[in-house]
């Protein structure tokens, strides 16, 4: 641990290594000796809420708002070369809930099929908005009408929206307040799941779990044993730790623990679990604060997400959390996050390799810890991470890309 502290402290000494014009990175450069691209891209000096998938050729597809007075626009664009082309909006509207914590969604469930998600204010309550989705059956040029996810009727919150791209559509899985609302027995927040047909038509799969944290992002992934879904749960007595539900030969399997944090938060803390997989390979990254010491944590489940044996600790220092996480094809996990600097904050990343072994720190952009900087995303694309955040202090998107190649053989 002494090395892992004076490491972080080296780290914070150097100079930034990506070079800033203008407010645009021209340059290639080395962080830690990992080469950096950073992109120009096709976004305006209102874009915000970046997100970032994998389609299923292996490319990149990125989305993200722009803002003009009341009206807001959600745009789409894929990474060739390291470009942004093929820009184009995806839908646009007025009274929409636009978020630091919740965004919307492009997501490729085929090569022809795409999926979008956005969130529109509910006039009936100050706080309600609700999920509305689309389908392109022609790779996201031309999208159907906008409906909305759910049917409850309710004016309460909607939202944290996961897209897995599954046989029969895209399995859409979302926070719902419905309970909150009509002021049920528990009154708590809900995890939810349907499906999405590219005809566009929706079968309600249900409620996946009863009783969740109200406003932390949710994330899924498909294994080969089914999906697998990761969230902030809830108890009775308000522990707030990391929970996993899997899909076991259709129906859901009781909540379980990915590590017992014990969290214990009167309030959610908006900082949610990511996770990723390949076969039977899972892995997941999330912060937690138990005794306001913030970690940002990582587990590792070789069944399925049946268990996970060990929880290893990526940053106990000084943490935003706001984390992503990747897994490579040589079995070796990314995690990426936001970390404290003296004086500033950095979106970071390091690798776990497969026994466990911590890979060194790299900073990718020095950023703001506040709410306007969002929450950064990361995918892994033709042997390199794709990066994509809001600058609050120019008020856009930024991306860049690093290269895996640079990281071979590195801890």
């Amino acid at each position: 641990m002494t090395a892992w502290r004076a490491n972080m402290n080296d780290l914070t000494r150097r100079t930034w290594c990506v070079l800033w014009r203008a407010g645009l990175a021209l340059t290639l450069s080395a962080c830690d000796d990992v080469a950096v691209v950073v992109l120009d891209g096709p976004f305006s000096a209102t874009s915000a809420q970046p997100n970032l998938v994998v389609d299923g050729a292996g490319g990149a597809v990125l989305s993200w708002l722009e803002v003009d007075g009341p009206h807001t626009v959600l745009k789409a664009a894929v990474l060739e070369n390291e470009n942004w082309v093929n820009v184009r909006d995806v839908t646009g509207g007025k009274d929409w809930f636009v978020n630091w914590a919740d965004f919307p969604s492009v997501v490729p469930i085929d090569e022809e099929h795409w999926v979008a998600h956005w969130l529109v204010r509910n006039r009936d309550a100050p706080f309600a908005y609700d999920v509305f989705v689309s389908t392109s059956t022609d790779a996201g040029v031309s999208w159907s009408a906008g409906r909305l996810l759910h049917d409850d009727g309710t004016a309460s919150e909607h939202g944290f929206v996961s897209i897995v791209p599954g046989p029969a559509g895209a399995d859409v899985i979302w926070l719902d307040g419905r309970d909150i609302a009509n002021e049920t027995r528990t009154k708590s927040m809900t995890l939810r799941i349907a499906t999405l047909a590219s005809t566009g038509s929706i079968l309600n799969g249900g409620v996946v779990d009863g009783r969740v944290c109200d406003c932390c992002s949710t994330d899924a992934v498909r294994t080969n044993k089914g999906v697998v879904i990761v969230y902030r749960d809830r108890s009775a007595d308000e522990i707030r730790d990391i929970s996993i539900v899997r899909d076991v030969g259709g129906r859901w399997s009781i909540p379980r623990r990915v590590a017992r944090d014990g969290w214990r938060i009167d309030g959610c803390p908006v900082n949610g679990p990511a996770v990723d997989a390949k076969g039977e390979m899972v892995v997941v990254a999330w912060p937690t604060g138990v005794g306001d010491d913030a970690r940002v944590r990582f587990a590792r489940s070789i069944d399925a997400g049946v268990s996970f044996p060990d929880v290893i600790d990526i940053d106990d220092v000084n943490p935003v959390g706001r984390v992503d996480v990747v897994l490579l094809g040589d079995g070796r996990a990314v995690v990426s996050w936001m970390r404290r600097r003296e004086g500033d904050a950095a979106l970071s990343f390091r690798t776990v390799g497969v026994d466990g072994e911590l890979g060194r720190v790299h900073d990718i952009a020095s950023m703001s810890a506040e709410r306007a900087a969002g929450f950064p995303q990361m995918i892994s694309v033709e042997n390199r991470l794709v990066f994509a955040w809001t600058d609050p202090a120019k008020q856009r998107v930024r991306t860049a890309v690093a290269s895996l190649a640079t990281l071979s053989g590195q801890r």
